[in-house]
């Protein structure tokens, strides 16, 4: 399933239309495997701004994701995360050590 949203840099927005389609199209199933990709990406070259949010607080979430882009560059992905992930079952801090989420075939552990 596809669905096209506004161009948008800012990751809470992206995280917002990821559970809205999920809650959308979710019937109580179980669900074993969840896989999202994002296409025709471009730079960011200007910040578009919306009607829906005071423009300052647009410029504060912006700023919020590239502080957190700096450190993860620096310091690796696991230096921020959410608090969730901190919590029993979390995969994401384990999995930024591997080779694009996944084993890459070394199944020795």
């Amino acid at each position: 399933m596809q669905e096209k949203i506004t161009p948008t840099d800012i990751s809470s927005d992206l995280v917002a239309k990821l559970r809205a389609l999920f809650r959308r199209k979710w019937r109580g199933q179980a669900v074993r495997r969840l896989g999202v990709t994002y296409s025709n990406l471009a730079p960011a070259g200007c910040q578009q701004l919306t009607f829906f949010l005071p423009p300052a607080e647009q410029i504060k979430q912006q700023k919020r994701d590239q502080v957190v882009d700096k450190l993860r560059k620096k310091y690796g992905f696991a230096s921020v995360v959410r608090a969730s992930s901190l919590l029993p079952g979390a995969t994401a801090i384990a999995r930024s050590r591997l080779v694009g989420g996944h084993n890459g075939g070394n199944a020795y552990e």
